[in-house]
């Protein structure tokens, strides 16, 4: 999404799940990119596991995850989609190793 858009200033997502309990993001805790991540649940409905506790996340809820922090979430309905935004506080925004693995 970001690059289709030309976002230069963070790094953005959606993720989409065809079926209740797919993976809608996979997990990581940002430890290596140092990035905070904003997850807004867009249509659908999501569980989220931050740092092992469960968050539930029907459509409109907002989840934030500062770097370090574990977290995965699973759709709970199909057709979940979950737009995510993220960068590193205090740092101009650079593509990370992941996106560049993806672009291609």
């Amino acid at each position: 999404m970001r690059r289709e858009l030309g976002i230069e200033a963070f790094g953005c997502n959606v993720w989409i799940a065809e079926r209740e309990g797919d993976e809608l993001i996979g997990e990581h805790d940002e430890s290596d990119e140092g990035h905070e991540e904003l997850y807004i649940v867009m249509l659908g409905h999501a569980a989220f596991r931050v740092d092992g506790e469960e968050v539930d996340a029907p459509a409109e809820t907002v989840v934030f995850v500062r770097p370090g922090t574990s977290r995965i979430a699973v759709a709970r309905t199909p057709n979940t989609r979950i737009l995510a935004v993220g960068a590193q506080p205090g740092q101009a925004f650079r593509a990370t190793r992941w996106e560049q693995r993806y672009a291609d």
